[in-house]
């Protein structure tokens, strides 16, 4: 995926969405799982952050996201531990992924689930 620059305001917005790969996982069987982590929004403001785990086998043929997975590091990293031993989970979690992800899921919402909630007057 490589670096990717991030431009932030004044107001705490990060203006281009932040990419993170995780190392692979094998799971029992053998498998190899690969994660990207998406993450935007403002950093003051847990509320207004948006944040999606993207997983894959090596072939593709198993895929899936997380979205809304705002949370701190080592609880992601626990989800990434239990994608990879609980084939339910990523199964509950599996959709068709377009590769490069960056350049289809940079926005957001990407996914019908993810709602953008409405400005309080």
């Amino acid at each position: 995926m490589g670096i990717t620059l991030i431009g932030m305001e004044n107001d705490g917005l990060i203006r281009y969405p932040c990419w993170s790969d995780e190392r692979p996982r094998r799971d029992k069987s053998g498998n190899r799982w690969n994660f990207c982590y998406w993450y935007a929004g403002a950093l003051s403001d847990p509320k207004s952050r948006a944040a999606r785990l993207f997983f894959w086998d090596d072939q593709k043929s198993c895929c899936g996201a997380v979205p809304d997975a705002v949370k701190p590091y080592s609880q992601l990293k626990s989800l990434i531990e239990k994608l990879v031993a609980d084939a339910k989970l990523r199964r509950r979690h599996q959709r068709e992924l377009k590769f490069p992800l960056e350049a289809h899921y940079s926005g957001y919402p990407a996914f019908p689930e993810e709602v953008l909630d409405e400005p309080s007057s």
